[in-house]
């Protein structure tokens, strides 16, 4: 399994847990989430993770940074070069390229 793969499967299962802990749909920068999109690479199949909306409360992803549009995230403690970071259509999609140093 790759590095990618593990963050993959670390973010469903947090994203997973906060969905039951909470029930709650997750807002982003005000936007409501209906799915969360993360893959590797363009040209890569895309992991989805789905999630059922109760509620407008407001709680948080599970990346250790506010969203903004950059190419660096921090993820689980590591830096990841991203190149995409979006909502579209009430789906947030992260598009990871590589690990990357933290500086």
């Amino acid at each position: 399994m790759s590095k990618i793969q593990k963050l993959q499967t670390k973010l469903k299962e947090k994203f997973e847990k906060l969905l039951q802990d909470y029930g709650q749909e997750i807002l982003l920068n005000g936007q409501p989430i209906t799915a969360i999109y993360i893959k590797e690479e363009e040209n890569l199949p895309i992991e989805q993770f789905g999630i059922v909306p109760t509620s407008q409360t407001t709680i948080y992803l599970p990346i250790d940074t506010p969203i903004t549009e950059t190419d660096k995230i921090e993820i689980e403690g590591k830096l990841f070069k991203v190149s995409k970071i979006s909502i579209h259509y009430r789906v947030f999609k992260i598009v990871i390229l590589e690990e990357v140093d933290i500086d």
